[in-house]
């Protein structure tokens, strides 16, 4: 993508109060790379723009409309949860490491990545959830594993199980149990804030459909995906 069309984009994005948006000269016509102050969002229908007219721009404009709304709603929602002690901090950013919102157990900071977030919605959930309610759901269950860290702090709780259940190799027997683990303790995260649905004025359909999806991406995972986790956790555990 030439510098000519890279400039158009950034003054049609600041024409429209999109300025915290610039794209990246490492954009290409088959991905957009908008630089944020908390990350960077990559967007894949470039193909339009390429001749730099500000008429193609409609679709990229309709979408970084989009994504900063997801981020005001994740600022308003994560406001209604400020007065819970046990998170240190909401952080709000385009964070790659962060699919969506999740807990730090190290720095009992919640993570939140808008776009991430966002595409999640839209895929799944935007003709029964609301994105305010989707947003607010997904900060509960991460308040869930909060209050799992209060009770017993993750490490010691990972400790406990891999001391007692799973030796240092990852043997099938081993990824079976340790998916088991990581299912079971997203069940309880969930079960540990279902009392707090009238307080954030959440339906329990609502509820009930994220909470599905989330734990059907977790019964689903390959072992692959497990053993790598169970390799990382095994690494982890042993610089402690």
């Amino acid at each position: 993508m030439n510098n000519n069309t890279i400039n158009s984009i950034n003054k049609t994005l600041q024409a429209y109060g999109f300025e915290q948006y610039q794209l990246t000269e490492q954009s290409t016509l088959d991905e957009l790379l908008l630089k944020h102050n908390t990350g960077t969002i990559a967007l894949s229908f470039a193909n339009d723009l390429c001749d730099g007219q500000s008429d193609n721009f409609t679709s990229l404009i309709k979408a970084v409309d989009l994504y900063d709304l997801t981020y005001l709603l994740a600022e308003t929602c994560t406001k209604r949860l400020s007065h819970f002690s046990c998170i240190k901090e909401f952080v709000i950013g385009y964070y790659s490491f962060c699919k969506g919102a999740c807990y730090h157990y190290g720095d009992k900071k919640i993570y939140v990545n808008p776009a991430y977030i966002f595409n999640r919605w839209n895929k799944h959930f935007n003709k029964s959830v609301k994105l305010k309610d989707f947003i607010t759901i997904l900060l509960l269950h991460e308040l869930g594993h909060a209050f799992q860290d209060l009770e017993i702090p993750l490490l010691q709780r990972k400790r406990e199980f891999f001391s007692k259940n799973i030796q240092p190799v990852a043997t099938p027997e081993a990824i079976k149990r340790y998916k088991h683990f990581l299912l079971t303790t997203e069940i309880d995260a969930w079960d540990r804030i279902k009392h707090l649905l009238k307080e954030f004025s959440l339906d329990s359909v609502s509820f009930k459909k994220v909470k599905s999806d989330c734990l059907d991406s977790y019964a689903k995972m390959d072992d692959i995906e497990i053993e790598k986790r169970l390799k990382q956790v095994y690494k982890h555990l042993a610089f402690q």
